[in-house]
């Protein structure tokens, strides 16, 4: 299947109407940039209005809210970034997947600076399974490791230029260099990714604790949603019970918005208007966190520890009702798996204050 037109690429992207999250426009301008959220089905359709104007992105997942890990709905989209750097980088590059059993992506959009290569599955992954899209990132970045591959290619969040739009660098249109086609099953895609990587055991059995203690948290904060403001002699612990486990799935600056969007949501205002309060902890627990501890205000924190869901639960005052009612069995130390791997979370609260413009507004020729 070649592609006549760009709005037939982006009808793969999300070809089935009806499912939660909307797509996040990006826009960047000079120092600053406007968002906007569409319907996953309006994509080919508002990819005709954003042909010839500047700096569109698109996100290749759906979210509820902001474009973060915590609000993240589903994806049909696997992505792989990495700069030109050569006349030859993309044949050297898909040679390099495909000697480590990496399909032909999808298609490839060239922005004349850099090429993104996108694989479409059949079935999506689903809100309750972003440990496992976060492997996949992982092992295609390790797999083009040799081609400075884009940190952000470890994103959820990852934005992608709209086909058809201007790069403002290189004041050139951005195209598809390469239309394959072929979407794939998600169980063949997963297969052939995850045995570049080589993972053990013990690695995914901690990153699905890990994951399992994120799903958890929000499921516990979205059941108290209106009574957590009533105690924000915890807000410090939510971000860093939060922070603990999201820093096996965000890059640092990823991991800065969600802490900033939780903050939001904790004290109901803008980051502008509450930073002062929270920076000093962000940064705290961006700095080591992935180490294993976080330091605050001369406090040794070790997150890696046995007793540190006892912390969580203690901390939180985490009921034996609510445990029962919202099957918070690792944060209660009942078990290493969560039952929240294997249902979707289905919070209707998104996390963090929405910005977003009108998309007239954000589509006109001058934003």
């Amino acid at each position: 299947m070649n592609f006549a037109r760009p709005e037939e690429f982006f009808r793969m992207f999300h070809p089935r109407d009806g499912q939660a999250g909307n797509l996040v426009l990006h826009r960047r301008r000079q120092k600053s940039y406007v968002q906007t959220q569409i319907s996953t089905i309006d994509l080919a359709k508002i990819s005709r209005q954003a042909c010839g104007l500047e700096e569109i992105y698109f996100s290749t997942a759906a979210f509820s809210g902001q474009p973060l890990l915590l609000n993240f709905s589903h994806s049909n989209c696997l992505h792989l970034q990495v700069p030109k750097v050569e006349w030859n980088t993309y044949i050297l590059l898909t040679l390099r997947l495909e000697n480590k059993g990496i399909p032909l992506p999808t298609a490839t959009v060239f922005d004349g600076e850099k090429y993104t290569l996108l694989w479409i599955l059949e079935t999506p992954i689903k809100n309750h399974e972003f440990y496992i899209y976060t492997l996949l990132q992982q092992a295609l970045h390790e797999a083009a490791i040799g081609f400075n591959p884009e940190k952000c290619n470890l994103d959820i969040a990852f934005l992608v230029r709209m086909v058809g739009s201007v790069n403002r660098n290189t004041r050139k249109h951005v195209g598809l260099v390469n239309d394959y086609g072929k979407v794939y099953s998600r169980s063949y895609l997963e297969g052939a990714i995850l045995k570049s990587k080589q993972l053990t055991a013990i690695e995914v059995l901690n990153l699905q604790t890990q994951a399992g203690i994120t799903l958890e948290l929000m499921s516990l904060i979205g059941d108290r949603w209106f009574s957590t403001a009533q105690n924000p002699e915890l807000f410090y612990d939510w971000l860093i019970f939060f922070g603990s486990s999201l820093c096996n799935f965000c890059t640092p600056e990823q991991l800065f918005k969600e802490l900033c969007a939780i903050a939001e949501s904790l004290e109901a205002n803008q980051w502008k208007k509450i930073c002062e309060k929270y920076l000093v902890l962000i940064k705290s627990i961006i700095e080591t966190a992935r180490l294993g501890y976080i330091n605050f205000e001369g406090i040794h924190l070790s997150i890696n520890e046995p007793n540190w869901r006892d912390m969580i639960k203690g901390k939180l005052a985490i009921t034996s009702a609510e445990q029962e009612h919202l099957g918070l069995q690792v944060l209660g130390n009942q078990s290493s798996i969560s039952p929240h791997l294997h249902r979707i979370n289905k919070s209707v609260h998104p996390i963090g204050t929405t910005e977003f413009v009108p998309l007239g507004r954000f589509l006109l020729q001058k934003v």
